[in-house]
């Protein structure tokens, strides 16, 4: 998960630049044809099944995933909101995820779930409301598409058992790159050299990083791998700092806090529940051991 935290990092101070030469649709609908070539030549390398099976969930997380990928690059195109500011936004979505896993999935998130909501709610006010006059319809959308993305990453750990990872991202790229290449239409226009390559990288790394997130996804409790996601946040702030030279505000950075600090909230729910379910574990192996060595004594008297 933090292989892919880093890759989106990445891909999306490469939306900022990229949406600088072309329109954001034009980005997002890149990303996602690069994103399915990644997608059929790993499974073609790996000799994994591209096959699906389960048609319902998979639709439904593509059309989800779709819904997210456009709001969120439709706001990272847009210079009136910071790029810091979009990826906390986004970063709501594991508090959603946590939610919506134990709501739906039977997953067990108890008291430190219901704690992190309304802690990262705080956070987004804080975020959000110094620029709501300027920028609100974008923290809109932002969160939107945060929403859209829980779905989605609820559907890939329900359907994660019967798909392989590359199947879910091909069918994931193929109808994002099919809704955004519709909505491309009237205003696709040709890349420059710098353009192109700022595209191509949007495609590889957002690839690459749908490969390794659906993996994640797809194994593990989807409470605990969106906790990991928060390390994103950090990383994206400072890549914007760095590279766009975007300044970091004091509200900014409180909000930006509380958001972390619920996500940590769940990361430590997270550890608590694996390492109880291991002491469990050794502790009845350790009884299984004791039975049948009582047996074995009892059979040679």
């Amino acid at each position: 998960m933090l292989l892919s935290t880093t890759l989106f990092s990445l891909m999306t101070l490469c939306v900022r630049l990229a949406s600088h030469h072309v329109p954001w649709s034009e980005v997002a609908l890149v990303r996602a044809l690069v994103g399915a070539l990644i997608a059929f030549v790993v499974a073609k390398a790996l000799g994994h099944s591209l096959a699906i099976r389960d048609r319902r969930a998979v639709w439904a997380r593509s059309l989800f995933g779709s819904l997210a990928n456009g709001c969120t690059f439709f706001a990272l195109s847009a210079p009136a909101i910071a790029v810091g500011d979009v990826s906390t936004l986004r970063g709501t979505a594991p508090i959603l995820i946590a939610f919506f896993a134990a709501v739906f999935l039977g997953e067990r998130g108890g008291r430190r779930v219901w704690l992190s909501v309304p802690l990262a709610f705080v956070g987004v006010i804080v975020l959000v409301q110094p620029q709501l006059s300027i920028a609100g319809h974008l923290a809109a959308i932002s969160l939107l598409g945060s929403l859209f993305n829980a779905l989605a990453m609820l559907l890939i750990r329900y359907a994660g058992p019967t798909e392989s990872p590359e199947a879910i991202a091909l069918h994931f790229s193929l109808t994002t790159a099919a809704v955004m290449g519709v909505i491309s239409i009237p205003s696709l226009v040709l890349p420059s050299g710098e353009g192109a390559l700022w595209l191509l990288a949007c495609g590889i790394l957002g690839g690459l990083g749908q490969l390794s997130l659906t993996r994640a996804f797809s194994t593990e409790k989807a409470g605990r791998v969106g906790a990991l996601s928060y390390f994103g946040i950090v990383l994206t702030q400072w890549l914007a700092a760095v590279f766009l030279d975007e300044p970091i505000a004091p509200h900014q950075l409180v909000g930006s806090l509380l958001v972390v600090l619920a996500g940590l909230v769940l990361a430590g729910a997270a550890y608590l529940e694996q390492r109880q379910a291991t002491l469990r574990m050794l502790e009845s192996d350790s009884k299984n051991e004791r039975v049948i060595s009582a047996s074995s004594s009892g059979s040679s008297s």
